[in-house]
């Protein structure tokens, strides 16, 4: 075969060329960023969580009854620690490989959406459709990230496939009709697309009653068919309902975070900060499972399961709708609504705003999700009469729009849908493009109108806080680990500035005061670390860490008397955390005539995790 051959080909089969495109430019995505940013070297937060659930599972604890989830309900999706576990059994370091796993995978991705767009429109959409998977700025960066966006996408792009007619002579007008012939294996492949990616990312059960709809009305045996879909999504469902039940002894279908991450998203914190916030626990992945179920027990009085956190927390989000603040709320959930649609990606575990700042060949996956998902809308409009175009990638993405909406537009949340809205958008190329060749040029403009006002309606202000203050801080840590002192202050005082300039008139974050203070910590600059988290506490009294650090600066000023204060409140605070029990600890040794006591504060912080000699 020539090579002007196999130009032709990969032309005629945009799966084949949007796939080879986007496994050229993810792997070297990953490869730059591997040798330029240090948060994808050491993952941290979920992806580190991730790891470690992976090598419990590799170590023999398929279960989850021992390790990080220790017995408990899921409280993260089980699928993509699976799916690591044999990179973390047979690999020394399993980052990089994992990675480059993931590239391959967002390749994929892109050649199933292009295939869906393929035989739901025309060639011309697979292209476009293809193309703003293949250089998503969101999914390429979290490519190089341990993350679970793109296994979530990949599901996403299977389920759409599925969904899409197997078409002999596809249309490339609005009003054009589709000859096709059914797919055998589309309501099976269908159910089992969305039911695995359910254990991946439970967002799309939502669109399993359209998806099953979308089948029966073309079946002769309407109620056979949607039973089928709805039992190939059980067949994925139930065995995670018999895991959580029968280790865990509670009856949650995937995890038990759900009204966790509606609290996050719609408490009056977090319509303050336009962000998802808590006053009730820390935004970490094991710390505020446990905050969260302190914060429950002390409501309640009583020692509550994993499953009855969840329930009192949809409690409270539905209470704060209903009764105490229904205007707030609901105007909430409707700019929630509109930041799907925005130019903002919230960053989570990864920033990507942060990433590019290390990583500049990032700007190489320049599709941003706006331009996708505002272009989704219109194709939905300009496809309006097909239903298995409605029903089927228009319900996967309409999944995500409502429980984003419902919780909150996190990047990561929102990466997973865009080989959904990429279909459609695909779809309204092919429209408007039909429609200015067919001389319709009143309905290309409509088409064009669509993705134009909703493109301008996302981007008006107030948009979701950016974070950048936290992008700061993130530095400021780096920079503190690096040894590089003046460059961590300068970094930590950045964030401060950040967070006035995002929210003049309002209190400083105690994040940020208190990462100044524990970067004049290292520095052994006691004094000033002193009053930095004098401040940190004073802004958030309730974060047992700033007691922690401040207790190491009243010990560096020789206050051995407010430095034991300060320890013991911390682990008022948060008794179950290790932290307060070792900072006590440390510091009665310095202490001869508090041996004893000294000791048994550092078997404590052993017993609660603490890696103490």
């Amino acid at each position: 075969m020539t090579l002007r051959e196999l130009l032709r080909r990969l032309v005629s089969r945009p799966a084949w060329g949007v796939g080879c495109a986007a496994l050229v430019l993810r792997a070297a995505l990953v490869f730059h960023a591997w040798t330029t940013n240090p948060l994808v070297r050491e993952p941290s937060l979920d992806g580190r969580f991730y790891l470690r659930w992976a090598a419990d599972i590799a170590g023999g604890d398929l279960s989850g009854s021992r390790g990080v989830i220790a017995g408990e309900p899921w409280f993260f999706n089980p699928l993509y620690a699976y799916l690591l576990a044999p990179f973390v059994a047979l690999l020394t370091s399993p980052v990089l490989p994992i990675l480059l796993a993931q590239a391959v995978l967002g390749a994929g991705t892109a050649a199933m959406a292009a295939a869906a767009a393929s035989r739901t429109f025309d060639r011309r959409a697979g292209w476009t459709t293809g193309l703003l998977v293949a250089f998503a700025a969101p999914l390429a960066q979290l490519d190089a990230h341990i993350a679970v966006a793109e296994l979530s996408a990949f599901l996403v792009a299977g389920a759409c496939f599925a969904c899409a007619p197997v078409a002999t002579d596809a249309p490339s007008s609005v009003e054009g009709s589709v000859a096709r012939r059914a797919s055998a294996a589309g309501p099976l492949a269908a159910g089992l697309w969305l039911g695995v990616g359910a254990l991946a990312r439970p967002i799309v059960p939502l669109a399993l009653p359209f998806v099953a709809w979308r089948f029966a009305k073309t079946s002769k045996r309407r109620f056979h068919t949607a039973t089928l879909v709805v039992l190939a999504f059980a067949a994925c469902a139930v065995p995670s309902l018999l895991r959580n039940w029968v280790v865990s002894g509670e009856p949650a279908v995937w995890t038990a975070a759900g009204g966790i991450n509606a609290h996050l998203g719609n408490n009056p914190v977090a319509r303050a900060d336009r962000t998802m916030a808590s006053s009730d626990f820390r935004f970490a992945p094991e710390t505020m499972h446990d905050d969260a179920r302190r914060h429950v027990e002390q409501s309640m009085g009583r020692r509550v399961s994993r499953t009855e956190v969840g329930s009192w927390y949809w409690r409270t989000t539905l209470d704060e709708v209903l009764f105490r603040d229904p205007a707030a709320s609901l105007t909430f959930y409707a700019q929630k609504a509109r930041w799907f649609f925005g130019p903002i990606e919230v960053p989570s575990s990864a920033s990507h705003s942060l990433d590019v700042g290390f990583s500049p060949w990032l700007r190489l996956a320049f599709v941003p999700t706006w331009l996708t998902a505002s272009l989704a809308l219109a194709g939905a409009w300009a496809w309006r009469r097909r239903a298995d175009v409605l029903l089927g990638p228009g319900a996967i993405a309409f999944a995500h729009l409502a429980m984003l909406t419902l919780v909150f537009p996190l990047s990561h949340y929102r990466a997973p849908a865009i080989p959904a809205l990429a279909v459609l958008a695909g779809g309204a190329v092919t429209a408007a493009w039909g429609a200015w060749r067919g001389g319709r040029r009143g309905a290309a403009g409509v088409i064009v109108g669509v993705a134009a006002a909703t493109a301008v309606a996302a981007a008006l202000p107030p948009g979701p806080d950016p974070l950048r203050a936290r992008d700061e801080t993130t530095l400021a840590i780096l920079e503190r680990d690096r040894g590089d002192y003046d460059a961590a202050e300068r970094h930590a005082r950045a964030a401060i500035d950040e967070r006035r300039a995002m929210w003049p008139g309002r209190l400083d974050t105690g994040v940020a005061w208190a990462t100044l203070g524990e970067v004049q910590l290292a520095a052994r600059r006691w004094a000033d670390a002193k009053a930095s988290l004098d401040r940190a506490v004073e802004l958030d009294p309730a974060a047992p860490t700033c007691r922690v650090l401040r207790s190491s600066a009243h010990e560096g000023v020789g206050d051995f008397a407010a430095a034991e204060i300060d320890a013991r409140q911390a682990i008022a605070l948060a008794p179950a955390d290790a932290d307060g029990w070792e900072r006590l600890g440390t510091l009665l040794t310095r202490i001869p005539s508090r041996a004893v006591e000294a000791r048994a504060a550092l078997q404590e912080a052993r017993r609660r995790g603490a890696q103490i000699p």
